[in-house]
């Protein structure tokens, strides 16, 4: 529907899209060794994800869907190297599942963070959902 803005869900809950379902289960701050640390003023926030296909498309599970934004219009993209077990990319469908960290490398300071994740589905195009995370 034009002009309704996507719910913004919270830890822990389970949002649905029409081919999958994604809860964000906890958010953890990760330490990384140089070269991939964090510059000074900055932190690499882990979003711990469950994305599980819920029909026969495929449904990509892949950091490079996710984006992360703070009140102040800030616009973060993952980063390859944070939180272990990152989530792998791979396509899921109906009875699988894909888990992991996707990683993001925000100023210290943000806050009211929230995540998108929109994956493009062949023959569907993109499934937006929205989390709130907390820091």
């Amino acid at each position: 529907m034009l002009g309704v803005e996507p719910a913004t869900h919270s830890l822990g809950e389970l949002a649905e899209a029409r081919d999958y379902a994604m809860s964000v289960d906890s958010i953890d701050d990760c330490s990384v060794e140089p070269p991939f640390a964090p510059k000074p003023d900055d932190v690499k926030l882990g979003v711990d994800v469950v994305i599980a296909g819920t029909t026969a498309n495929e449904v990509p599970a892949n950091p490079f869907y996710a984006l992360l934004y703070d009140e102040a219009g800030g616009t973060y993209e993952s980063t390859l190297a944070g939180c272990e077990p990152g989530l792998v990319p791979r396509q899921v469908t109906r009875g699988e599942d894909a888990r992991g960290f996707i990683t993001f490398e925000v100023p210290k300071t943000a806050h009211a963070l929230t995540m998108r994740y929109a994956p493009l589905i062949i023959g569907a195009g993109p499934e937006e959902l929205r989390f709130s995370v907390p820091r």
